[in-house]
């Protein structure tokens, strides 16, 4: 019977916490239909400084963030939640968007110290992919010993098919970089020969071309793979970067900008992509040219929506394509902060703050973050 009474006692528990957690919900969206997003923001961050531990907090950080269209507020309160919030799982989901954020805002450095902390308090997977992603930016910070050790952890760890190819990957560029050319080559066949189909292998094939082209100076494999990649992804960014680097195109190309594509530096000389069916066009990026870091909406004529900062312009070009294969319309904004260039991607403007505050939901729907810039 006292077996009983415990089970019934734990039922009821359960299902209060599950009343409880639905009728937060449901006043937090009550508050986001009728326009009043700031009361469910104070709601947010009233409830989780008064339950830290709570099983929650991760969803209910999502639609904070969902909500937030200042990024500096938003990295501002999670920060301040580093250390409130208990729960290894509720300090993981800090960590985690705290890098994203940061990385948003260009801030590599301090993105790439939050993925370490996240994987160190992570579950297998979890841990992996913040592995992953802290190595990817040292990469890009040029910490070629750390990054590799990062990187080598992922391997022991996770059976996670997609990540390990891009771990191959990656690690194909840290030992390329390193100066092994001859084991960056087999790594990137591993890759080739063992992973068909995937996003990896794009990025091998394409790495391949680059290595013989201009690590081993072997044109003849260069062309090799280049007809390779033209057979598994003739419509691909890389096809055509890597056909206008066999063509002696003049230009300084940098592959890197999302997770999946990693930084390369290359000059070739200057010579038009002739127009063939199979070759996509990289849409044509314009740029706004200011080195003001923000302008009030009367002098700028609108409010932006800010999708990503870069200190490599290549970078903001590929956010584009990104952007624009999504359906928006975006363009380079040239930012000098603290003597350092950046290249913001921005779309815009808005006259009114609903106005941007709408799109930004639109555009965070379709996996984008963003926030408003004023």
């Amino acid at each position: 019977m006292r077996t009983c009474k415990k089970v019934l006692l734990i039922i009821l528990i359960i299902n209060v916490d599950i009343f409880a957690n639905d009728t937060l919900i449901n006043q937090i969206d009550s508050y986001l239909n009728t326009g009043n997003s700031q009361s469910a923001v104070n709601l947010i961050q009233a409830f989780i400084d008064t339950n830290p531990g709570a099983d929650n907090v991760p969803g209910l950080l999502d639609k904070y963030i969902s909500i937030e269209s200042d990024i500096n507020s938003a990295i501002a309160y999670l920060k301040e939640l580093e250390n409130i919030v208990t729960g290894n799982g509720n300090r993981f989901y800090i960590f985690k968007n705290l890098a994203l954020l940061e990385e948003l805002y260009g801030r590599i450095g301090s993105a790439q110290k939050y993925f370490h902390n996240a994987a160190v308090i992570a579950d297998n997977q979890g841990q992996a992919e913040c592995y992953f992603e802290s190595s990817r930016l040292l990469y890009e910070l040029g910490n070629i010993d750390m990054a590799i050790i990062e990187l080598s952890t992922i391997f022991l760890i996770s059976s996670n098919l997609d990540l390990i190819s891009r771990a191959f990957v990656l690690k194909g560029h840290l030992v390329k970089s390193a100066g092994d050319y001859e084991e960056a080559e087999k790594i990137y066949n591993i890759v080739i020969n063992n992973y068909k189909g995937t996003n990896a292998e794009i990025e091998a094939v394409f790495s391949m071309i680059v290595l013989n082209y201009y690590c081993l100076s072997d044109i003849t494999a260069s062309e090799k793979y280049l007809n390779l990649l033209h057979l598994i992804a003739s419509q691909s960014p890389e096809y055509q970067i890597a056909y206008n680097l066999l063509n002696q195109t003049n230009t300084y190309i940098t592959i890197a900008v999302t997770p999946q594509r990693f930084l390369e530096y290359y000059k070739i000389n200057e010579y038009a992509v002739p127009d063939v069916p199979e070759v996509q066009k990289i849409p044509e990026v314009t740029e706004l040219e200011t080195t003001v870091v923000e302008k009030a909406p009367e002098e700028e004529g609108g409010i932006y929506i800010q999708t990503g900062s870069f200190i490599i312009k290549e970078n903001a070009e590929y956010m584009i394509i990104d952007l624009a294969d999504a359906g928006f319309r975006a363009e380079i904004l040239s930012v000098f902060i603290n003597n350092t260039l950046y290249y913001k991607v921005v779309i815009g403007t808005f006259a009114t703050n609903e106005e941007a505050n709408t799109f930004l939901i639109r555009i965070k729907d379709s996996g984008f973050q963003g926030f408003l810039l004023f």
